[in-house]
């Protein structure tokens, strides 16, 4: 202890490190966003510059060190008060930031279930769409192939099937031999074709609540996330409200490094004004000075943590920020999904109608057909009336030539 010269103890006492205050408004004038690395590197070049400086200026100061009254004990006791309070806020802030990060980890969570659930339904709802898209071109076809085989021309067929249809002139009688043979196969075939188209429609009818279905849980699925949403904002709110409660605290950290500060620079006065005094006090207020000096890095270092804390906090809210911009978007293209599967939905009901309208019409056309086949039966009956009067008249006709010849 004897062996220590007044320049080293001096050193120890008035280092660059004790100089917090101005660190804190450097911290303070920093802009928010991003930290650019060239921007730290020239505060850090500054900061290193100005430490030597203030090491070349103790170290050519040589004072004698005396005695310490009773104001140094109380104001040691005020600096571990000080300290004690710093680490319960410290330990708060530390509980406050983890608990901030299990609701993020559970927030990302819920998130990715809900892009997950987003990305099924899409899915299921392309491949139903499809589905229906391919039901609808192979009902059209067998339609298409059933008319052709009940001898409908080309064009009537197109006609028919873009629902244009429009009745013909009834067949000439020359053609009723012709279809008196198709006459029983184009009932079964109708008979066939009204089951097939049945079923289309029935078909048709259980995609549709299918989709209705889909539509209403998408729906369901729109709402729960924008209750996620609604909560992501509250907790950003919260989350402000911290930032604002934490900034007063550092405030009064601030306030209070002053003044641990002014402490010290009384210490240094009073150090300076000893002129005389024994081995022993002198050895004692070192080991004062010295026990000063580790609680005022103490506090240093909780005042960096603090800062560290500090920039987390608004990084950590930048994220949130970016995170709710996040969430809005999958709620605009959500929207814009159910507004699609609306539209998907009205077109499978103008399908199905236009199915209807189709069974509708090729009812008719059955009904026409068996009025034809009636008439044409009626028709032959009389053909083959007259064909049998003819043949009688032409036997009388030959037996009254036998007779005259």
């Amino acid at each position: 202890m004897a062996g220590k010269t007044p320049g080293s103890m001096e050193e120890k006492l008035v280092t660059p490190e004790l100089n917090t205050p101005l660190k804190l408004a450097r911290l303070n004038e920093m802009p928010d966003g991003p930290v650019y690395m060239a921007t730290v590197s020239s505060t850090v070049v500054r900061n290193l510059a100005k430490r030597k400086a203030v090491k070349r200026e103790a170290a050519s100061r040589f004072v004698m060190l005396d005695s310490v009254d009773d104001s140094s004990k109380r104001r040691k006791v005020e600096a571990g008060l000080l300290e004690e309070q710093c680490r319960a806020k410290a330990r708060e802030k530390m509980v406050a930031i983890m608990d901030d990060e299990f609701k993020k980890l559970e927030l990302k969570k819920v998130r990715e279930a809900a892009s997950l659930k987003l990305k099924e339904v899409r899915a299921e709802s392309v491949a139903e769409a499809k589905r229906l898209v391919t039901a609808s071109a192979t009902s059209q076809n067998n339609l298409a192939g059933k008319l052709y085989q009940l001898r409908y021309t080309k064009a009537e067929i197109m006609a028919f099937s873009k629902g244009n249809y429009e009745e013909k002139e009834i067949m000439d009688e020359e053609k009723v031999e012709e279809m008196e043979d198709g006459l029983n196969v184009a009932e079964k075939t109708v008979a066939d074709n009204q089951k097939t188209i049945n079923h289309e429609i029935e078909s048709s009818r259980l995609r549709v609540v299918d989709l209705e279905g889909l539509l209403d849980v998408e729906k369901k699925f729109s709402a729960k996330l924008q209750k996620e949403l609604d909560v992501a904002r509250e907790r950003e709110e919260q989350t402000l409200l911290y930032n604002a409660e934490y900034a007063e605290e550092y405030e009064a950290l601030i306030s209070q490094d002053l003044a641990l500060n002014q402490l010290t620079s009384e210490l240094a006065e009073m150090k300076e004004n000893v002129v005389s005094g024994s081995r022993h006090k002198a050895e004692l207020a070192e080991y004062r000075i010295r026990a000063l000096n580790d609680e005022i890095s103490d506090m240093k270092c909780k005042i960096r943590a603090l800062n560290e804390q500090l920039l987390k906090k608004e990084i950590d809210l930048d994220t949130a920020r970016t995170d709710l911009a996040l969430s809005e978007v999958d709620f605009e293209k959500m929207n814009n999904s159910i507004a699609g599967k609306d539209l998907e939905l009205r077109n499978s009901a103008q399908i199905r109608d236009r199915l209807i309208a189709r069974l509708d019409r090729v009812k008719a056309d059955l009904r026409r057909l068996k009025g034809r086949e009636a008439q044409s039966r009626a028709d032959l009956a009389e053909i083959q009336a007259k064909n049998k009067s003819l043949v009688d008249d032409l036997a009388h006709a030959h037996r009254n030539v036998r007779r005259a010849v």
